[in-house]
């Protein structure tokens, strides 16, 4: 199995879900916070995303991933990782296209304008290109993401979550993974 990101910057730690989705007065940013009331689904997982591959405790795994790769080859390899090309195309998408769609210049360019500020322009579009491809995985009913999440949503209602530690989602709730 792969892991959604080759990296524990994209792994569910339970304590620290709570700390961005419950309500609490340490975090002005959680997900019930007005900062967020504005945000869609997709400008949610850039945001996720950037904080999680810039500033977390595995910011510099992430640059050792990714930092190297064009932006092509990070949306070639978090596609496959987060959705799976075989599981994309045999539900019949255009992964080729999907991909192109996303690598288009009016993209980068609203992602870069995005990163205005940021000390590290191409790392912050690097992120924010696999946040758009998580939302992406979030937003279907078929593939490595969307598997992974609905098996550990289910694990987490049922209680079967005993660890505060965190969980390689997509390696050990998914079924798919990316070579289908």
């Amino acid at each position: 199995m792969r892991s959604c990101a080759p990296n524990d910057a994209f792994r569910p730690n339970p304590l620290e879900a709570s700390r961005v989705v419950l309500p609490s007065p340490g975090n002005d940013r959680d997900l019930n916070d007005p900062y967020f009331a504005g945000f869609n689904q997709e400008s949610r997982y850039i945001n996720f995303a950037v904080n999680l591959g810039l500033d977390s405790a595995h910011a510099d795994e992430f640059e050792q991933t990714y930092g190297e790769l064009s932006y092509a080859q990070v949306i070639d390899r978090a596609y496959d990782e987060i959705i799976g090309d075989r599981v994309a195309a045999a539900n019949n998408i255009d992964v080729a296209a999907g991909q192109a769609y996303l690598g288009r210049v009016e993209n980068i360019d609203f992602l870069t304008r995005l990163a205005a500020g940021a000390e590290e322009v191409a790392l912050f579009v690097k992120a924010a290109l696999v946040g758009q491809i998580l939302s992406i995985g979030a937003s279907t009913t078929f593939g490595v993401y969307s598997e992974a999440t609905t098996r550990y949503l289910l694990d987490l209602a049922e209680g079967g979550l005993t660890s505060d530690r965190p969980v390689d989602l997509v390696g050990f709730y998914s079924e798919v993974g990316g070579d289908l």
